[in-house]
């Protein structure tokens, strides 16, 4: 499954689009960013995009284009990761 922030593949033509996609994941316990708080961000950012893959390979799509992360604070140490992006089948 590619992945990327473009809005196309180079060399390789769309041949469909299959709609939005998201994948989401929770970091819990970021409150020490320095150590073990970055390895949970960094988790939870892996997850989210495996989610955002898995949902594109459930559509039938090859590859997700336009892929924006976003983070949201929940409380003081706990981040939600949404990963969003259109799902599409490459020629």
């Amino acid at each position: 499954m590619i992945l990327t922030t473009t809005q196309g593949v180079e060399g390789r033509p769309v041949e469909s689009y299959h709609g939005i996609v998201t994948g989401q994941a929770i970091a819990e316990e970021i409150w020490d960013f320095e150590s073990e708080g970055k390895e949970h961000v960094d988790k939870a950012r892996k997850s989210a995009l495996d989610d955002l893959a898995k949902a594109a390979s459930e559509k039938g799509a090859d590859a997700v284009v336009a892929v924006e992360l976003d983070y949201v604070v929940l409380s003081d140490d706990t981040l939600m990761v949404t990963a969003s992006g259109t799902a599409v089948k490459l020629g």
